[in-house]
């Protein structure tokens, strides 16, 4: 696991813009499709700005882009602002030049039965295996641990799935919603498996608020109660952190830092 320091939240989007502007130019030079997994948070805002702004300067096109969102609450339609997919219509897709169904996002009714759920679940999945998978998978990290929604107790095997939100998860998202009764209790995910399945991972951390689940994913045993933890096996992860974000780790982790 690489570990990046940036020196605030500039620097640690510019870092991540990056990186992600060197792998789709690499596949297009090779004119081949580029595969991205996206997250959506406050985390990620400013890189998406910044990915705007390139392709607005003509340093990327994202004609030759394959997206697939982490995930989504169940129940919300897509032109409900506090949706996922309104967040990256309204931060990234609606801005740059994704051709007509190159961006995905898992989405569920309340309507639906077991049966169409599971269904939708399978389709979202091999959706990305008939691409050939994710060449680059974006993530944040919540207070306790979870990854997309991935929550504590979630298997490692897991694939895109359904999930009772927890109450924690619910408690810091309801800024967002005016109030925690407006907050829906499930989300569909992409499973934990099918992040770690993605070639390359980039995860973002910014602010102390991220600082004890860092330590724990970083330096802590692997175990379901912090889903994080998985990304200690995965052999292609970088870490893109503020300072805040890093204030917990040891003295010997901080010695190890890429800069």
């Amino acid at each position: 696991m690489k570990i990046i320091r940036a020196q605030d939240y500039n620097e640690l989007s510019s870092v991540v813009a990056g990186a992600v502007i060197t792998k789709i130019n690499h596949f297009s030079d090779l004119e081949k499709e580029c595969v991205l997994g996206l997250c959506t948070g406050s985390s990620i805002v400013g890189t998406y700005a910044l990915l705007v702004k390139a392709y607005e300067q003509a340093q990327v096109r994202f004609t030759n882009v394959q997206a697939f969102n982490l995930d989504e609450y169940v129940g919300l339609d897509v032109d409900n602002p506090q949706s996922f997919a309104y967040f990256m219509t309204q931060h990234l897709i609606h801005k740059v030049d994704f051709g007509k169904g190159m961006w995905h996002i898992p989405f569920l009714t309340e309507q639906l039965h077991d049966n169409a759920i599971i269904e939708e679940c399978y389709a979202y999945e091999q959706a990305i295996r008939t691409t050939g998978g994710i060449h680059l998978q974006l993530l944040g990290i919540g207070q306790n641990g979870h990854i997309g929604f991935n929550e504590p107790g979630t298997g490692f095997d897991s694939a895109t799935h359904t999930v009772r939100l927890h109450e924690a998860t619910r408690q810091q998202n309801a800024q967002y919603f005016g109030g925690i009764e407006y907050v829906p209790q499930e989300a569909i995910t992409m499973g934990l498996s099918t992040i770690c399945n993605a070639r390359e991972i980039i995860l973002l951390a910014s602010g102390v608020a991220k600082a004890q689940a860092l330590k724990a994913m970083i330096e802590g045993p692997i175990t379901h109660l912090l889903p994080a933890s998985i990304l200690q096996f995965h052999p292609q992860v970088t870490v893109v952190a503020d300072t805040d974000a890093l204030s917990k780790l040891s003295a010997s982790t901080l010695a190890m830092l890429a800069r």
